[in-house]
């Protein structure tokens, strides 16, 4: 069985952990992709898994890249990233599958923001554990631009197909779900922070879980509202 140019059954075994992390590093591309990372023992075993799964998944994929720096137990990290959708959990696993060819890993395990253990790899889990749903959806019904001045067809340009989709975090078994309102300006947050009778009072413990699920955001919670903030995008959330 002919794997990849230069690559047989099991030529990466014992070079690739089993262990996965999904959505803990922020991707580069895209602040709603999922990110996966692989750890290699080897540069050019990282270099050999990257071509694998470019050239059998290069429609897949949004992007892959190795890390230019080593974890502390000096492994190196291949990036894999995903489209944020349902069908991640079954593309992931036929992945996993296919690499399976290389490295005859058994007992995969990941671990996501959230979770204080390794789980066991798997489709149920990954739909339990990792964020599928994106915060904005395209598909709203177009306004005709042909009743609209040229000054609002320029904002209807930027606010038509976009809608948000509600999601849910999930921690064993401890469950919230919240509904993405819509992008505010810091004047309108400085308002609501300013009418608000209470600020970040939220347990620290949902604080953590929503910032784990949103890698590199801020959170800033008020009486009704939580708020995600990076760089100058500032989200409001409320709790379903």
């Amino acid at each position: 069985m002919n794997l990849n140019e230069g690559l047989r059954i099991n030529d990466l075994k014992y070079l690739v952990s089993n262990y996965i992390s999904i959505d803990q590093y922020t991707s580069k591309l895209d602040d709603d992709n999922i990110t996966v990372a692989f750890f290699c023992n080897e540069k050019e075993v990282a270099e050999d898994l990257r071509d694998f799964i470019e050239k059998i998944y290069y429609i897949e994929i949004r992007d892959i890249e190795i890390s230019d720096s080593l974890t502390e137990d000096n492994k190196y990290i291949l990036f894999v990233e995903f489209e944020r959708n349902i069908t991640f959990p079954k593309l992931l696993m036929d992945m996993i599958d296919s690499i399976n060819n290389l490295t005859d890993n058994k007992d995969w395990k990941f671990k996501t923001f959230g979770m204080h253990d390794k789980a066991t790899l798997s489709l149920d889990n990954i739909q339990k554990y990792v964020r599928l749903a994106k915060l904005r959806n395209s598909s709203v019904e177009d306004i005709n631009d042909e009743d609209l001045n040229n000054k609002d067809k320029e904002k209807n340009k930027e606010a038509k197909n976009e809608s948000y989709q509600s999601f849910t975090i999930n921690d064993h078994g401890w469950k919230r779900q919240y509904i993405p309102e819509r992008y505010i300006s810091e004047e309108e947050l400085n308002k609501f922070i300013t009418e608000s009778d209470s600020l970040n009072n939220k347990d620290y413990s949902e604080i953590y879980l929503i910032e784990s699920a949103f890698p590199g955001y801020q959170v800033i919670t008020t009486d009704s509202n939580i708020f995600l903030i990076k760089k100058d995008k500032i989200l409001m959330l409320r709790e379903e």
